[in-house]
């Protein structure tokens, strides 16, 4: 990928998007809530819908440019795959992969088509009858698909969301192997953190049909730019507070009458009496029985109290009352060692750098 790859200054409909793209990220993430614009800025990309205005340039070369379309659809060569997989019945998975190479010589296709089974880890499906693939075979098979012409640039429009969730969990880490290793420039869809934070190199937050945040997915998730961010991005505790003081990039925040420390690393310390949102994620959350003796700056202890108590999945979400909201994630031994329960008596800690402070 070469620097100044994809420069988007799209509007359409609800979308005013301007995003742009280096080398630096293999697979870049459309993130945001459902009505985003994430897949309308997807199919402006691939020519299936026009631009009201704006441009969109890859590579040096425009192909669109907000009145028409420069580059129509199928000569972008843009590798599409939809949640849907969009696999012909009739044709077995051999002939679905080949169907996208009528202009390639016929002498040529078949070696073409083994590669594409072989890069999207499908190579033994190819004479398979399409209704007896499985979710996560067709999803596999209808990649090989988008891979066979050799394209440009991949779009991916929640590749994993028809899956069940344990194909959804195996595929995420042999989807995120394959784009790596076919260092196609790919976008992808998508509103599930796990997902984002597995294929992503780079997140782009859309919402309501604007760019609100670009970085790593990382960075996005432990550090949002502002409270809408904060709200898309699942972040369990965000709640008003106002700056008490600031001093050697730490920060005491009132929040409900508890004062709380935030340790800054590269931002700007704010004013004392700013109003700031407190971001804390609930995996930086530890909760134990009793208070410890080291208690530093750099460390949070609050007593609280048990609100609710929900298994999602391998973990429990613990929800306190620290007189103001808090979550916190235990495992199950955890949480039968701690006893937790609705109405306990704990106390939850976290460190400064757990705290993110966004201005008002």
């Amino acid at each position: 990928m070469t620097a100044g790859l994809l420069e988007i200054r799209a509007r359409r409909h609800v979308l005013d998007a301007v995003v742009d793209l280096d080398g630096s990220a293999t697979v870049t993430v459309l993130f945001g809530p459902s009505g985003a614009g994430k897949t309308t800025l997807l199919r402006c990309l691939a020519g299936l819908e026009p631009l009201d205005g704006g441009s969109i340039d890859f590579a040096g070369t425009r192909w669109n440019d907000g009145t028409r379309i420069v580059v129509p659809a199928r000569h972008r060569s843009i590798g599409y795959l939809f949640q849907d997989h969009a696999l012909f019945p009739h044709l077995d998975v051999a002939a679905n992969v080949a169907f996208g190479l009528r202009a390639l010589p016929r002498a040529e296709r078949p070696g073409r088509v083994e590669r594409a089974l072989s890069a999207a880890h499908a190579g033994h499906l190819g004479s398979r009858p399409v209704p007896q693939l499985s979710g996560g075979e067709a999803q596999r098979v209808a990649l090989a698909r988008a891979l066979a012409p050799h394209p440009a640039m991949l779009l991916l429009d929640e590749p994993l969301s028809a899956l069940d969730s344990t194909t959804r969990a195996s595929l995420r880490t042999e989807l995120r192997q394959i784009l790596v290793e076919q260092r196609i420039p790919t976008i992808v869809v998508t509103h599930d953190r796990t997902e984002a934070l597995a294929l992503g190199d780079r997140l782009v937050v859309l919402v309501d049909g604007r760019v609100r945040q670009v970085g790593t997915p990382v960075e996005v998730f432990d550090r949002p730019a502002d409270e809408v961010v904060a709200g898309v991005v699942g972040v369990e505790t965000a709640v008003t507070g106002t700056v008490l003081a600031a001093r050697d990039g730490v920060v005491q925040v009132d929040v409900s009458g508890r004062s709380l420390s935030a340790a800054l690393a590269d931002e700007e310390s704010p004013a004392a009496g700013s109003p700031v949102v407190v971001c804390i994620r609930a995996e930086d959350v530890s909760l134990q029985s009793r208070r410890s003796d080291a208690v530093t700056s750099q460390r949070n202890q609050l007593d609280v109290t048990v609100t609710r108590v929900t298994v999602e999945g391998a973990l429990v979400r613990v929800d306190l009352d620290a007189g103001f909201r808090l979550s916190s994630y235990v495992t199950r031994p955890a949480r039968e060692d701690l006893g937790i329960v609705e109405g306990a008596r704990l106390v939850a800690t976290f460190k400064g750098q757990a705290v993110h402070l966004v201005p008002r």
